[in-house]
């Protein structure tokens, strides 16, 4: 009896430490929906090294039923509920028995951990329900797609040969960096002939009223060919190949009345919706009625075109923002998402866009711009710091999309050897934003992880241009930072004069900083200056921790990192970062804090 008493009390014990365990955000409590086989003194030495060294977040939820933290793979387990070890709202009771072992590791860790406490979590931050809903932690986008796009350089006017030039560049030189889609923009259609213009012209359609490319630019699509030849091409330098299309059927369709492939005896003008016209594009497409069979079979004969030609990405434009058709971008998703080839899905414009819109059409696509057209005007890129603000801050950044994950974008970098919006003309002149400006931009997407795609003329790049789109920092950043915000830095009132008397004629809405967190564990710290005159600006770190983990602030932090553009070394170590930054400028850091 006695030893039974003694077994029971130690089975018990270890029950309200695993118990405790369950509410921590690790992979060990369950794996593969069984009970995991650590022993008891095992779970109890691993809760006392989290709760001392901070090493793993802790959740304010218990585990019910089956859900993602069931799931073996430690990137599905929500930690969006997570405070840090030792607050206040921490809910973990340990039994008598794990008393000793939190004083033992304790000990044992203060003797091992000499530079203090790990400020981010080193760990891969993936998003949260996508990999368990469809291609798990491969599925499809699963860190903003890099590429280059025709439309900021060529217009609508791109050729063939131009576009396969771009292509090799990108495969040359861009490739080893993540740029692997090139997108040919929109009218690939139209017939380049006197008097055409973004405005009006002759499409060319096939028999089905489908649309085919202008055979005088593009010369391989002869004989119903299309665009697999150059895809092919694409596909054979290690490129993935992309086509920007319109919302429903095209008016050439519609006045030719073309039959509609894979149905008895539905027309175009028997799907077309008329009054439902492109605002940007009125006289060239209307919107199709994809409650009936001929308006489904329609858009899915588009699709599955696309994809015997080898598209790998689509930018479906006149869908979103003001021009909002959600019944069209959910059936292209779910065509998208039963043919064999994986197909990424994009949407433009972004024109009044809102966080309601994004969460609407988030989970059907991979990408959906969020602005206007970025052109290579300063009010434009810093119109888009309240945007990225408040999407990112709305948890949408890496969300839960199409076999896969979905990205807000910011919109094609109009950057390098550039061309002028609806223009008639090919590339002709330079990005006007000063070099300055420009590393803001490339700043900005990088912090908020938009989909980068290069506009410029590749056949025309400089040094400083491939630089920016290059750099190591930014690009990692970019694709594998965690937990990006915008931090609203409110200093202490015991600093308060000292850093007053380091920042210089500072507006609120002047200065911006965003801060994010490596797989590594490192701090990146964005700090932006979008004023008309260079400021003085003093970041205190803590309020940067404080925001990152939800921490309570230290009165010193000492941190040695990297700035991304200069190459520049970085101390700090009395816990406030002062630096000068020229107007419409900014830094990018790379840093380790302790």
């Amino acid at each position: 009896m006695l030893l039974e008493r003694r077994r029971r009390r130690r089975v018990e014990s270890g029950e309200r430490d695993v118990h405790v365990l369950k509410r921590y955000c690790m992979p060990i409590a369950r794996t593969s929906h069984k009970r995991s086989e650590f022993s008891t003194f095992e779970f109890r030495t691993l809760v006392s090294l989290q709760y001392f060294t901070s090493s793993l977040p802790v959740c304010t939820q218990s585990w019910s039923g089956t859900s993602l933290r069931d799931v073996s793979d430690p990137y599905l387990q929500d930690c969006s509920n997570c405070t840090a070890p030792g607050s206040k709202t921490m809910p973990a009771k340990f039994s008598s028995g794990s008393v000793f072992f939190l004083f033992f590791t304790f000990v044992f860790c203060a003797a091992l951990t000499s530079n203090g406490v790990a400020i981010c979590q080193a760990q891969k931050q993936k998003p949260a329900a996508a990999a368990l809903l469809y291609d798990g932690a491969t599925g499809r986008a699963a860190s903003p797609p890099r590429g280059w796009n025709s439309y900021d350089s060529f217009s609508w006017l791109v050729t063939e040969q131009e576009f396969l030039d771009n292509a090799e560049y990108v495969a040359k030189n861009l490739l080893e960096r993540g740029y692997e889609y090139v997108v040919v923009d929109f009218l690939w259609y139209r017939k380049n002939e006197t008097g055409a213009s973004v405005h009006g012209g002759t499409d060319v359609i096939d028999q089905w009223g489908r649309l085919q490319p202008d055979p005088t630019r593009w010369p391989s699509s002869k004989g119903g060919l299309g665009f697999s030849l150059v895809a092919e091409r694409v596909h054979s330098l290690g490129l993935k190949f992309g086509i920007h299309v319109m919302r429903g059927i095209s008016l050439a369709a519609v006045d030719a009345n073309t039959p509609i492939l894979g149905t008895e005896n539905a027309r175009a003008q028997s799907i077309a919706r008329l009054d439902d016209t492109c605002k940007w594009m009125p006289k060239s497409f209307v919107g199709v009625n994809t409650s009936i069979h001929g308006g489904r079979a329609f858009i899915r004969s588009l699709y599955e075109q696309y994809a015997t030609w080898g598209v790998d990405f689509v930018k479906h434009d006149c869908v979103f923002g003001t021009d909002l058709e959600l019944a069209e971008v959910i059936t292209v998703s779910e065509i998208l998402a039963d043919l064999a080839r994986p197909v990424l899905y994009s949407l433009s414009p972004g024109v009044g866009t809102s966080t309601e819109l994004a969460n609407q059409v988030g989970q059907y696509v991979n990408a959906y711009r969020v602005t206007g057209d970025t052109w290579d005007q300063w009010n434009q890129v810093r119109n888009h710091f309240d945007v990225a603000r408040d999407i990112v801050s709305s948890g949408l950044t890496g969300a839960s999309g199409l076999r896969g994950y979905s990205w807000p974008d910011l919109d094609i970098l109009p950057l390098g050897w550039l061309t002028d919006p609806d223009s008639n003309q090919g590339p002709h002149r330079r990005c006007e934003l000063s070099e300055t400006e420009q590393r803001t931009l490339m700043t900005l997407w990088a912090v908020a992880k938009s989909p980068l795609f290069y506009g410029g003329d590749l056949r025309n790049m400089d040094n400083f241009t491939l630089s920016l789109i290059t750099n190591s920092i930014m690009l990692e950043i970019n694709a594998k930072s965690h937990n990006n915000m915008e931090v609203n830095v409110q200093y202490p009132s015991s600093a308060i004069e000292r850093i007053k008397a380091w920042t210089t004629n500072v507006d609120s809405d002047d200065k911006r900083v965003w801060a994010a967190c490596g797989e590594s564990g490192q701090v990146y710290l964005a700090i932006f200056n979008l004023g008309r005159r260079k400021k003085t600006l003093a970041i205190p770190i803590d309020q940067i921790i404080q925001a990152l983990r939800q921490r309570d602030p230290q009165s010193l932090w000492k941190c040695l990192g990297t700035e991304a553009w200069t190459n520049e070394s970085l101390e700090i170590e009395d816990g406030v970062l002062s630096i000068e930054v020229p107007s419409h400028g900014s830094y990018l850091y790379s840093l380790s804090c302790s």
